[in-house]
């Protein structure tokens, strides 16, 4: 099951956030593109947040964190595990 496909259920439990900006790209947040972080509940687009994923594994720099500019919050395992593709994850784990 890919990342937006387990985000109806991810926003089923959460609740729909109120709208917003993203905080990597800065444009307006809209409910059918928000993954919302288990630790710290800072809202970004879904897109933006695997791409940059993915560069940060790709790359080797680890701890992954939030990307609010003031946050510094570690990204829960299930969080990353929810967003990336099993071989993704794998190469991060």
């Amino acid at each position: 099951m890919q990342a937006a496909d387990r985000m109806s259920d991810y926003h089923k439990f959460m609740g729909e956030p109120a709208s917003t900006e993203c905080d990597v790209c800065s444009e307006e947040l809209t409910d059918n593109n928000i993954f919302i972080l288990t630790k710290c509940n800072h809202k970004l687009h879904l897109d933006c947040l695997i791409l940059h994923l993915k560069a940060q594994i790709d790359d080797c720099k680890f701890p992954l964190i939030c990307m609010q500019h003031t946050c510094r919050q570690e990204l829960a395992v299930s969080d990353i595990e929810m967003l990336l593709s099993e071989d993704q994850f794998e190469k991060y784990e």
